[in-house]
């Protein structure tokens, strides 16, 4: 499938979390990918927020970008930069396990990751989708094949996305530009 959409079922945990706040976070994460590029599209608390992170390795562009109660930001980051932060972190080490299961229908390998921290952490990616790079400027760039089941934490919150659906829908090639209105800032 050289283009389509995969439908993430999203948990989040968070312990400080208010409870009204909670039940207006998003439950479903959707990836678009066409043409070797991706977008991960993330949408909650019934519209106020918006996410969006754009991957397209062949115009050298990783963006995130962020609409919250109506002001809009992207963040263009220079790929190069973001793995080397990745990798300065700490070392880790990917091991493909020979593990299997099927997620949405794909055949998907297992893959372990751990650092020098003690982290361990392990997900699923398949390579039936026809995505270039698909993890290309972030942690786990040199897994060639689409995480289907992952997870991750930032300030205190821990978020697992599990592939549920996958369809050969052709996305608006929109989703894969930073739209007007979004005040962008470079990184390095």
């Amino acid at each position: 499938m050289k283009e389509g959409r995969v439908v993430y079922d999203l948990k989040l945990d968070a312990e400080e979390i208010p409870v009204l706040l909670d039940a207006m976070m998003p439950s479903e994460a959707t990836l678009w990918f066409s043409e070797g590029r991706s977008v991960l599209v993330i949408d909650g608390a019934a519209g106020i927020i918006k996410m969006r992170v754009i991957s397209d390795p062949e115009k050298g562009v990783y963006a995130s970008l962020v609409s919250l109660a109506g002001e809009k930001n992207a963040v263009v980051a220079n790929p190069d930069s973001v793995q080397s932060f990745y990798s300065n972190r700490n070392s880790r080490s990917i091991q493909i396990t020979g593990n299997t299961k099927t997620l949405a229908g794909l055949d998907c390998k297992e893959a372990i990751v751990s650092d020098t921290l003690g982290n361990v952490s392990k997900f699923f990616f398949t390579n039936d989708l026809d995505v270039k790079t698909p993890n290309w400027g972030m942690a786990f760039a040199e897994v060639d094949g689409l995480l289907m089941e992952y997870g991750f934490e930032f300030d205190g919150m821990k978020m697992l996305l599990k592939a549920k659906k996958v369809t050969a829908d052709k996305p608006d090639p929109a989703l894969f530009e930073i739209p007007d209105g979004y005040e962008i800032t470079r990184e390095p």
